[in-house]
């Protein structure tokens, strides 16, 4: 954190990011989070749903609906709807202590239909500042635009998640290979308007490419 100028940037991490001393980082840079809690915070979910469940329709609730959404996943079609509720009330928080960073709660809602199957799936957020629903739901879904769309290609075009490699940090440092080599190619436009596979495989067949890539195109770009 004490390397990236992140003053007035809002962050949103997944819930493995949700940490205390994250959060307190963060405010202490200048910056603003919205942090996604999941089960590794297992008392914080907990105080965060029981207040959405009793006050979800209140007024002390910010509440945002989304349009109905059609989606193509990974497998197969489907649709969805969002619903979106923010509050400043942290009273419920239990451990205002360890959280005393967080100034607003929120709940996203999913419902999903695929085929004629209905799931609905609940999401808690933390956030170190009041925000109205709206920006609560531009915050979430850029985030999610962002690490679907990354993770997707990962998948079908890096065949990341049929990967079988185990051993010591392998795992990790591959997955930090494919990100490298995906995000180096996203800025290449040496090659005109063409599509990230197109790209994928002008370099496989032609290692010239892949130097003018490295030596050409990444040293003219302003970071």
């Amino acid at each position: 954190m004490k390397i990236l100028d992140i003053r007035g940037c809002y962050l949103t991490i997944d819930a493995m990011g949700t940490q205390e001393t994250i959060a307190r980082e963060i405010v202490k840079a200048g910056g603003h989070y919205v942090l996604k809690v999941k089960k590794n915070q297992r008392i914080l979910m907990a105080d965060i749903k029981a207040f959405f469940d009793k006050n979800a329709t209140s007024d002390i609730t910010d509440f945002f609906d989304t349009e109905m959404e059609k989606n193509h996943g990974r497998e197969e079609y489907r649709e969805e709807y969002r619903e979106y509720y923010i509050s400043s009330c942290t009273d419920c928080i239990s451990d205002k202590k360890k959280w005393d960073t967080v100034k607003a709660i929120g709940m996203v809602v999913v419902h999903k239909w695929i085929g004629d199957k209905q799931e609905v799936t609940e999401h808690f957020y933390i956030m170190d500042t009041e925000m109205k629903a709206e920006m609560f739901v531009r915050t979430t879904r850029s985030h999610w635009n962002i690490e679907c769309g990354l993770h997707w290609r990962l998948d079908v075009i890096f065949n990341e998640d049929r990967s079988r490699n185990r051993e010591g940090h392998s795992v990790a440092n591959l997955s930090a290979v494919r990100k490298l080599v995906f995000n180096m190619a996203k800025m290449d436009s040496s090659f005109g308007k063409i599509s990230f596979e197109k790209k994928l495989t002008r370099y496989r067949y032609n290692f010239d490419n892949i130097e003018n890539l490295i030596f050409c195109v990444m040293p003219r770009l302003n970071f």
